[in-house]
Formats: C-alpha cells, sequence, structure tokens
C-alpha cells in the first residue's frame, strides 16, 4: 500500500498473510515493513495505511496482524500500540566472539 500526496509518493507499507505452518495454529498478516517521509509524519498516514492493511486482513478472513519492532525503536513501538497492537513475543539476542 502506497500514500500519495500530489502524486508523490509520501509512504508505504508492505503486509503479507501468512499460511499456517507447522508452530503456527492460525493463519495472520503481518506488517512486514512500513515507512512514512519524516517531512509528512505526524499527520496520521501511518495510521491510514494500518488501518488500510487491518481492512485487507479483515477482508481476507484474517483475525490477527503482527509486526515486529526493534527494541530501541522507542517510536515505532508506541505508534504500533496507539494502533492497538499489543506486546506478544520476545526475542533474545546474544553477540559471540
Amino acid at each position: 500500500m502506497i500514500a500519495l500526496l500530489n502524486n508523490e509518493i509520501v509512504g508505504y507499507l508492505a503486509g503479507s498473510i501468512n499460511e499456517k505452518g507447522s508452530y503456527e495454529d492460525i493463519q495472520y498478516g503481518e506488517l512486514n515493513n512500513m515507512f512514512i517521509n519524516e517531512s509528512f509524519r505526524g499527520y496520521g498516514i501511518g495510521k491510514k495505511l494500518t488501518d488500510s492493511f487491518k481492512n485487507y486482513c479483515k477482508t481476507n478472513n484474517i483475525d490477527n496482524i503482527k509486526v515486529t519492532a526493534s527494541y530501541k525503536n522507542k517510536d515505532a513501538i508506541n505508534f504500533y500500540k496507539k494502533c492497538g497492537f499489543s506486546e506478544f513475543d520476545l526475542t533474545l539476542t546474544i553477540k559471540i566472539d
């Protein structure tokens, strides 16, 4: 999905619908990537893109959507929480020498 202003792309959302797998008991949508040009942030464009993806998933009988954000990306985490997402999984990493 893309956000246009005066025929200029100012943002996009890339999402997918994942099939049930061996470790997944439900089919879900996944918000894979989203970007809004910094000059256009704070105008509700990200919310509109997210709502459009929610509607797309609902139309395709998908009841759950997930998104992953970096722990350090507090702006993204706060944005997704404002859009109704809640914490679900925790991923831990270690750097090995």
